[in-house]
């Protein structure tokens, strides 16, 4: 049955992405992303709280987290090496685009609040 809740929430993530490219709502945007995100957390719930401990009969349970683990830090150094070379910058400059689009979403939220209280 998780197995099946895994791919079922995978799936509707999947499906939530690609809605917020496809629909230029704002709001449905939003929508979208939160499904996605609630789906994505589902997910690892699941695999962090059934899946890891369900496999504590066979004695590998720490070789299991630690794949788990090294797939995540892997997965996310060469996602940092691909964005640093899509922009030409160093991992500090990578670093500073990220504190600049962070700080360019805070300023928005900020005037789109300012707004909406005048």
């Amino acid at each position: 049955m998780p197995l099946i809740s895994l791919r079922i929430f995978r799936r509707i993530s999947v499906a939530s992405f690609i809605g917020m490219i496809l629909i230029p709502n704002a709001y449905a945007k939003i929508v979208f992303l939160a499904l996605a995100k609630f789906c994505l957390a589902c997910c690892s719930s699941m695999l962090w709280n059934i899946y890891i401990p369900g496999k504590g009969s066979t004695g590998k349970v720490s070789g299991i987290n630690g794949v788990i683990n090294c797939t995540g830090y892997l997965s996310a150094s060469i996602a940092s090496k691909v964005f640093s070379k899509l922009l030409g910058l160093s991992w500090t400059g990578v670093i500073l685009v990220w504190c600049g689009i962070a700080g360019v979403g805070l300023v928005a939220s900020l005037i789109v609040k300012q707004k909406k209280n005048s």
